[in-house]
């Protein structure tokens, strides 16, 4: 897997992720 960088959108700051079930749970999508 690669990474992915997303933006908090409450901060703006850019987080590097390493699977998109981190990016779900950031976003408050899936557990």
């Amino acid at each position: 897997e690669g990474s992915f960088v997303i933006i908090d959108r409450k901060s703006g700051e850019k987080r590097e992720v390493s699977s998109l079930t981190q990016v779900a749970g950031m976003l408050g999508g899936v557990d």
